[in-house]
């Protein structure tokens, strides 16, 4: 599988407007050639990054938040979308 897209939705925004930044990781490390960062700005309430990523089975896919916002939003939900290899 190839991955070619993370979205990260809210269910609620932020509500003082801050942001809250996200990195995806393969395996426990950024991939490369670039990390793949989701920044959630200000009151919005989503994000995404595009690429490309060769997956193999047993890959695992962790999103770990590296910033908080000042009243984080909440319902944190992630779509992964890629094709099949």
């Amino acid at each position: 599988m190839t991955l070619t897209e993370v979205d990260l939705r809210y269910s609620t925004a932020d509500a003082a407007g801050s942001s809250s930044v996200y990195h995806v990781y393969k395996n426990g490390a950024d991939f490369s050639p670039t990390a793949a960062t989701i920044t959630i700005s200000g009151t919005g309430t989503t994000g995404s990054w595009t690429g490309s990523l060769s997956l193999a089975k047993g890959d695992v896919l962790t999103i770990n938040c590296t910033q908080v916002g000042t009243t984080p939003g909440n319902g944190l939900a992630a779509l992964f979308i890629g094709t099949k290899s």
